[in-house]
């Protein structure tokens, strides 16, 4: 972290992890009740990199403007999961080792489920980019001892997947 004079913070950092076995929320169509059910499952391996810089400045007594900016590469390969409902009526049947990969698939003739192995998916809601910037005013109101303020703020997330299998009817986009 680097200051000066108390009127600038500024902090920036780089990362990079591997986890293995995370656990995380999965769906499931469930022909039964015709409804998706969430269930835990290991997410396989997931790696995570990306740097962030963060700011806190006060360029004169009554004003601070902070902010920050996120880049995050986060990314899951597991296997067996089930396939999005939505790409199910396209499933290969494919009973070849090793088994595809980003594509549904029966693994059988004869199966009657079907299945997706994730190389490189997204991991569910991890934005590659995300930001902030706030802006604050604040002055005393004279004869008291009271303060006030007026304060804006933006903020910014990138699109995100929610599911671990990668269903596509399950991306918020960005805001």
């Amino acid at each position: 972290m680097l200051t000066l004079g108390g009127r600038l913070r500024f902090s920036a950092d780089v990362f990079y992890e591997k986890i293995r076995n995370l656990q995380v929320q999965a769906t499931r169509y469930d022909p039964a009740t015709q409804g998706t059910e969430y269930y835990s499952t290991n997410a396989g391996h997931v790696t995570s990199q990306g740097a962030e810089v963060d700011f806190q400045a006060r360029p004169v007594p009554a004003l601070t403007l902070s902010g920050g900016i996120a880049y995050v590469h986060a990314y899951v390969d597991t296997t067996g999961l089930e396939c999005p409902l939505v790409d199910q009526a396209n499933a290969l049947v494919s009973a070849a080792t090793p088994q595809p990969l980003n594509v549904c698939f029966l693994p059988s003739a004869t199966a009657t489920t079907t299945d997706v192995n994730v190389e490189g998916g997204m991991l569910p809601d991890s934005p590659e980019w995300s930001g902030d910037l706030v802006a604050r005013y604040e002055h005393v109101i004279p004869n008291t001892s009271l303060a006030g303020f007026i304060q804006a703020s933006a903020n910014y997330r990138s699109a995100v997947n929610f599911s671990l299998n990668q269903d596509p009817e399950t991306v918020q986009g960005a805001y």
